[in-house]
């Protein structure tokens, strides 16, 4: 296993209306790695808008024990994208505004991720890698702020593009994460920050099914984390079921491929693409896969393989260890 100290860049919604779960499972996966160091978790708008994903962070959190780890809210829109662009090509109703109501309302919440992002990668120069499995917003906002960022992040693995063109399981319309704010991918891209990048070629072939939430649910106590993320995988699969086929329902596990790629490297293959983003379509196009042996680096190095099955086991297995 890779040790590593990190930052959780996320918009978990927990199954909010509207949201996916993976977010809330690749969380707790990484706090079940015992070699992972999770130093926060840096909140931006996505599947839910920021507040809700602050509110829903704290919730996770607190089941799962760890309300040392702080949560920092940050960017609540895109650098320039409408996010009923977003909203209209998946389909999908455009969620209400919300105001912090839970956690820390009382006091009031401060938009302080990307400042204190900025201080924790200038006191650890080299050592901080980002897991960024939501929208690029955060990071970009970084780069703009402090010219020496880019330099001092160690890595940035992020769940986003197709580095292969494959797709499994899923119709795709669109590359959520890139589409919600293309214009802060690219400034991501061009930022010279070495990027890993585990697309929906991978993310699509890795799933739960009703059957693992059951194993989850029987892994420790009744009253268990597992157990408490278990009720939230069946309750995704259940919404995303468009019938009672219960042989064919299941849940994908996107963002958690993420926190595996970091401290499981030897479960994927990776090779290395140039890259860039179209912004008029809001996708990243890998425009050529490079050579063996070539000096150049590329823009990405992305993976192109999983073994599939020793990643869903190896999952199961720290998520009971919570």
């Amino acid at each position: 296993m890779t040790s590593a100290t990190v930052i959780i860049d996320t918009d978990p919604g927990l199954g909010k209306p509207g949201s996916v779960i993976d977010d809330g499972l690749a969380i707790a996966f990484a706090l079940a790695c015992p070699d992972l160091h999770v130093l926060g978790l840096t909140i931006v708008n996505g599947n839910v808008d920021a507040h809700v994903g602050y509110e829903s962070a704290t919730a996770l959190l607190d089941q799962l024990g760890r309300n040392e780890i702080p949560v920092k809210l940050g960017a609540n829109k895109p650098l320039r994208q409408n996010m009923k662009t977003v909203w209209h090509t998946f389909g999908m109703d455009e969620p209400e505004p919300s105001e912090p109501s839970g956690v820390g309302a009382e006091a009031g919440l401060k938009a302080d991720a990307v400042e204190w992002m900025l201080e924790q990668v200038a006191r650890r120069p080299g050592e901080i890698t980002i897991l960024a499995i939501g929208p690029m917003t955060n990071i970009a906002e970084a780069v703009q702020a402090d010219s020496t960022f880019a330099g001092n992040v160690r890595e940035i693995l992020f769940m986003a593009g197709n580095a292969t063109g494959r797709v499994e399981n899923i119709d795709v319309v669109a590359d959520f994460n890139v589409l919600v704010d293309p214009e802060a991918m690219d400034i991501v891209l061009r930022s010279g920050v070495p990027l890993r990048m585990i697309g929906i070629d991978q993310t699509s072939r890795v799933m739960l099914t009703p059957q693992d939430a059951t194993e989850m649910r029987n892994s420790g106590r009744g009253d268990s984390a597992t157990a408490w993320l278990a009720d939230y995988v069946d309750g995704w699969i259940n919404h995303e079921r468009s019938s009672d086929d219960t042989e064919n329902a299941w849940c994908l596990l996107h963002d958690p491929l993420v926190v595996g790629a970091l401290v499981r490297p030897e479960l994927f293959e990776f090779a290395a693409f140039e890259a860039h983003v179209d912004l008029e379509r809001g996708e990243i196009v890998t425009a050529k896969k490079l050579h063996e042996g070539s000096e150049s680096t590329g823009s990405v190095v992305a993976a192109v393989d999983t073994n599939v099955d020793k990643f869903h086991t190896y999952f199961l297995e720290r998520l009971a260890a919570l």
